[in-house]
């Protein structure tokens, strides 16, 4: 790290390389000065010595979450939800999920995604409404971000309905890896 200030302080960039290298992650002299720049010159204030280590291995797994993907997926049939975030977690994404849409509404209040699937039918809120009511959130992110419905209603109809909600594709149910594979390659 020879383009880093000197300072009596560099050691936390021997354990950031050491950290980075046991989690597989390559860090190059842009994302390390990033790092530096971005988390360490805020910890002056901390004990260094006293909270070092735990504070480089914070800041690799905050990095190495923010470049994952983010997903949503909400279905209030737990199998269907559970088998589609095993999935997708094994494919390294990070993925929240939630069984009711009112639970996942007040998330996505809060968080910006890369990709939500909404079941259709479920009680309380529908996969409709919440797509509606997530496109009109006071944030640039949620126009861009990827709303896809899993339903076993796979009618032309059906699918028109969810594309006028605000919604960018359909996946019937019952839904296979493969389908889903495909669908996140678009």
């Amino acid at each position: 790290a020879h383009f880093l200030p000197l300072h009596s302080n560099n050691f936390i960039i021997t354990e950031l390389f050491f950290i980075a290298n046991s989690k597989s992650l390559s860090l190059n002299d842009n994302a390390l000065l990033l790092i530096y720049n971005k988390y360490i010159m805020q910890t002056k204030k901390r004990k260094w010595k006293k909270h070092c280590s735990i504070f480089a291995f914070s800041v690799i797994m905050g990095w190495e979450a923010d470049m994952k993907e983010k997903i949503l997926i909400v279905d209030d049939e737990t199998e269907i939800a559970d088998l589609v975030e095993l999935y997708l977690q094994n494919e390294d994404f990070l993925v929240y999920k939630f069984y009711d849409a009112e639970e996942a509404w007040n998330f996505m209040e809060k968080e910006e995604l890369d990709l939500a699937l909404l079941d259709i039918m479920m009680p309380i809120k529908n996969g409709l409404e919440a797509t509606r009511e997530i496109r009109v959130l006071p944030r640039r992110d949620v126009k861009s971000v990827h709303i896809l419905a899993m339903s076993a209603n796979a009618f032309e109809s059906d699918i028109q309905d969810c594309m006028d909600a605000g919604m960018d594709g359909h996946i019937a149910k019952p839904i296979t890896m493969e389908l889903l594979k495909e669908k996140l390659a678009k």
